[in-house]
């Protein structure tokens, strides 16, 4: 949804799973210099676990980012990015970590020191999704995040 709260979407499937569930979120940040800033929900900073997306204990789950940035005000100043990424969170927020690694597709940087991350937030046991904009330059950047989670029951 807009708002950034997830979406459990019912099972159509012959057998239900307790504790499997899909959500969408909408994440988004403004860059005004070459810092690292965190996507959020309400595009401020991240205020412990309120305004990101955090894991439950005892999940897996596999993300599906979409990262857009444009330049304000101006043409031909643009970046997308996908990633692929499976985290879990076993027994509270350090436990959390990014199985394997991520998967990540440059879809179109026109600015090359443009960037977006991915990362596993140990303190709030969040997935964290950083960008990186430019010197002097305002940038607003989206994110649209799928997730497929399995919790234990």
């Amino acid at each position: 949804s807009a708002n950034g709260t997830g979406t459990q979407i019912v099972p159509t499937g012959l057998e239900t799973f307790s504790g499997t569930n899909t959500s969408t979120y909408v994440l988004k940040a403004m860059t005004n210099g070459a810092s690292e800033v965190e996507l959020t929900f309400n595009g401020n900073p991240p205020s412990g676990a309120s305004n990101v997306i955090t894991l439950v204990d005892n999940s897996t789950s596999l993300f599906e980012i979409m990262v857009v940035a444009r330049r304000v005000g101006v043409s031909g100043e643009r970046a997308a990015y996908k990633f692929s990424v499976a985290m879990y969170r076993d027994v509270g927020p350090g436990t959390t970590g990014i199985a394997g690694g991520d998967i990540k597709t440059i879809v179109a940087e026109d600015i090359a020191g443009w960037d977006a991350q991915i990362s596993a937030n140990t303190s709030d046991g969040a997935l964290r999704v950083m960008v990186t904009g430019q010197a002097d330059k305002v940038i607003k950047w989206t994110a649209f995040v799928r997730e497929v989670k399995s919790v234990e029951p």
